[in-house]
């Protein structure tokens, strides 16, 4: 699920890649608004809402729930706070490597020499990932796949060389 808002240009602005399994929209258990926020399977999906006061029960029964997720608030605040690094302190083929790295983790299905991301992601989703245009993520792509890192498969990534897909990362 692709959790995003319309910026002021009418660009779509990614806030999060929510995994299978995962918990969103729980920001509304702080009373915050969660108007302008919009949800998009990337995948077949099913969705269950819970209402506030249900949640707010479930926590008072079992504290467990409560704590799993502190921890996944806590986690997203490091991976916001990891995100916004990149924004301000790396070229765009730096941050594309970032995010295609990312991918890998959450959702990468290994084979004997490299790493696909199964789900199909367009340029324009992975620009609003990264905080960029469309274009100027085809044009990262176009180095990615130079230096051998990446390349396309059926419309799908494939990661040829994690080493070298780490060190555009970490360049700036």
């Amino acid at each position: 699920m692709q959790l995003y808002e319309i910026g002021d240009g009418g660009d779509e602005i990614t806030l999060s890649v929510v995994e299978d399994g995962n918990v969103f929209g729980e920001m509304a258990l702080t009373g915050q608004s969660l108007s302008g926020i919009y949800v998009r399977a990337l995948t077949p999906s099913t969705v269950a809402s819970l209402r506030r006061e249900d949640v707010e029960d479930l926590i008072l029964k079992k504290p467990e729930v409560g704590l799993r997720l502190v921890r996944e608030l806590a986690e997203r605040l490091r991976d916001s706070e990891a995100r916004y690094a990149d924004l301000v302190g790396k070229d765009v083929p730096a941050r594309l490597a970032t995010q295609i790295l990312t991918l890998v983790d959450s959702e990468g299905v290994v084979s004997s020499e490299s790493y696909r991301i199964p789900t199909h992601y367009t340029h324009e989703q992975l620009g609003s990932m990264i905080g960029c245009k469309r274009v100027a993520v085809t044009r990262a792509f176009r180095k990615l796949e130079e230096s051998g890192a990446v390349v396309l498969k059926d419309r799908r990534i494939v990661v040829k060389d994690l080493d070298a897909l780490k060190d555009m990362a970490e360049a700036s």
